[in-house]
């Protein structure tokens, strides 16, 4: 299909396409780069390609709502390879020496000149902070998704950038930033395992694709060409490779992504339909795609996510959890925005779609689309707390890297992971089970769902969920490079820039700490209100450990220890109640739904 933003000269007459073969991986999917047989030099006129970096276009994105956001935008710069747009025509006298020449000649130049741009730009593949990284033969596969020596685009993208220690970069009402955050509500969990259902958890699945998987056209109900009206998408079209069973996640917005690792692209789709076989047509509402050496910003119209960058970037993985690292920034939704966007989002400066305001909220001192928060911890810091090893590397993460706001959410706020259906749709084990196993979490549902409850992460003052108050506002100049140069200092040294593992901490002698384990039991009563209202009550038994910094050898501090050790226990298990209770209101709710569609069914 001709890429709709070449025009197509009036006077052309119609000509058999002239096609040349270039060696595999040299060349990005057809919407990436005009076809050959789009070329059509028609003597006395011919028209000149143009290799150009940027044009203003307008862009849309879905919204979990349904509604687009449209604004106009630089178009992204790409890695390696241009677009090509037709520039003003050559006439007879800017032509080149030979008046005598054919048209097939002409051609022939024509099309050298274009494989020599497609060829020489090599293929694509993302940084691999460690030698060894790739897997044999070079490409990852279903079985085999990579670990955290592997991450997405450039060193140099804004997923990528390193901070320093507690950054002074901040923004003179990050305070209140972080505080209008904390309002929204707490932080939501992480989860792992199959779940009831067996669909698990997750918000984005990963499919690594490989030349011999299954090809698709991808078919985008929202572009204008199918009737729909958001505009126009270069993905409409495309072929993508898409392994055998790929299914997309769960919920509303049925993600999907596919790294084509041949091509070098990944492809980012919103509302996929149904599973994948035997090839045919990929059905989906709308979709983007980035280089995965690029800069991760899409670089179609449109994007899957609200701040317009890949939604690829900044997912947590479950190898990465289990290697302990997190190379990268971090994947943030949140409730609403103040109406604004900052860098690296890609959007315009106005984001009235996702305001605080259009949900009846104030945007006073909310977070802007694209604000960086970073956790104002040293690594020194995190290495003396007394938390379990896969708590520390989450805060490593986010005091190295920081949390991007990229997306809106009917939830206060969360971090986004990968999805495990993208193992599990293709019947593989999910690594995300075996992490939950390894740091213990806490399961229920026979085991078949574990969950990371991020809001009862404990701070430095060892409280739990204090660790969200201790949250900074970074200067969006950060992101897009922008801040000027500081002096060098003692006092703030940079972490190395880009590359390598997390940097392991000097160690710090811990303080004396006493140890006490408790058992509680709790009940507790949950109310839902769909599909009917519905209430039950739950009882669950839990165990936890508490530790408690001793400054004497007394009774008393060890007595202390103990009763904090019970109130933990008692949180945890009035928790695990009240999960259970609301499982079961739920069950009891459907069914009692379905007795009244019976009921009315038979009268």
């Amino acid at each position: 299909m001709k890429p709709p933003w070449i025009p197509r000269r009036a006077d052309a007459a119609p000509r058999t396409p002239v096609r040349l073969s270039l060696r595999s991986g040299t060349t990005p999917n057809a919407c990436a780069a005009p076809s050959l047989s789009d070329v059509r030099p028609v003597s006395p006129v011919i028209t000149r390609w143009t290799q150009v970096n940027t044009i203003s276009r307008p862009s849309v994105h879905p919204h979990p709502g349904g509604r687009p956001n449209v604004h106009t935008a630089p178009y992204p710069r790409t890695t390696g390879r241009g677009r090509f747009f037709a520039s003003r025509p050559i006439t007879p006298d800017m032509r080149s020496a030979s008046p005598n020449r054919s048209r097939r000649s002409v051609l022939a130049t024509l099309v050298a000149s274009l494989a020599a741009v497609l060829v020489t730009a090599a293929p694509a593949s993302a940084e691999e902070l460690r030698a060894g990284c790739a897997p044999a033969g070079g490409l990852y596969t279903s079985a085999q998704h990579p670990g955290s020596c592997w991450r997405p685009f450039a060193p140099t993208s804004a997923f990528n950038v390193r901070l320093r220690p507690k950054d002074p970069r901040v923004l003179p009402n990050s305070d209140r930033i972080v505080s209008r955050l904390n309002s929204y509500g707490r932080p939501g969990p992480l989860q792992f395992g199959p779940g009831e259902d067996g669909d698990g958890f997750g918000a984005k699945p990963i499919y690594f694709s490989r030349p011999t998987d299954p090809a698709y056209t991808v078919r985008l109900s929202e572009d204008r060409r199918n009737g729909g009206s958001w505009g126009v998408n270069a993905m409409n079209g495309a072929t993508v490779r898409v392994p055998e069973g790929a299914a997309p996640s769960v919920g509303s917005d049925h993600h999907m992504i596919v790294v084509d690792q041949e091509s070098g692209w990944s492809y980012e789709l919103w509302r996929v339909e149904g599973r994948l076989r035997g090839g045919g047509t990929l059905r989906a509402t709308w979709g983007t795609r980035a280089r995965v050496d690029g800069d991760g910003v899409g670089v179609t119209p449109g994007s899957s996510s609200a701040s317009g960058l890949s939604v690829l970037g900044g997912i947590i993985r479950p190898e990465e959890l289990l290697e302990g690292d997190i190379p990268h920034a971090l994947y943030l939704s949140a409730h609403c925005t103040n109406g604004t966007a900052v860098a690296p989002s890609t959007v315009s400066s106005s984001d009235a779609e996702n305001a605080c305001s259009e949900r009846g909220l104030s945007n006073a001192d909310a977070p802007a689309l694209g604000q960086r928060l970073q956790l104002g911890y040293t690594d020194e810091q995190i290495a003396a707390m007394p938390v379990p090893n896969h708590v520390k590397v989450l805060m490593r993460a986010m005091a190295h890297y920081g949390l991007i706001l990229m997306d809106t959410t009917p939830d206060p706020w969360h971090l986004d992971t990968e999805a495990s259906i993208d193992k599990t749709s293709l019947g593989l084990p999910d690594p995300g089970v075996e992490f939950a196993k390894r740091a213990k979490l806490d399961t229920w549902n026979g085991g078949r769902h574990s969950i990371w409850e991020l809001k009862d992460m404990p701070g430095l003052d060892g409280r739990p969920g204090s660790w969200t108050r201790d949250l900074r506002a970074i200067d969006p100049c950060v992101s897009d490079g922008s801040c000027p140069a500081a002096a060098p200092t003692g006092s703030a040294p940079l972490w190395p820039a880009g590359g390598g593992a997390t940097p392991a901490a000097p160690a710090v002698p811990a303080a004396p700490m006493v140890t006490v384990s408790a058992t509680m039991t709790a009940t507790a009563t949950a109310t839902v209100n769909t599909p009917v209202r519905a209430k039950a009550s739950a009882k669950a038994k839990a165990s936890a450990k508490a530790s408690s910094k001793v400054r004497g050898k007394s009774r008393a501090h060890r007595a202390k220890a103990r009763k904090a050790a019970k109130a933990k226990a008692r949180k945890l298990a009035h928790a695990r109640a009240r999960r259970t209770a609301k499982v079961r209101a739920k069950k009891r709710a459907t069914k009692i739904a379905h007795a009244r569609w019976t009921a009315a069914r038979a009268r």
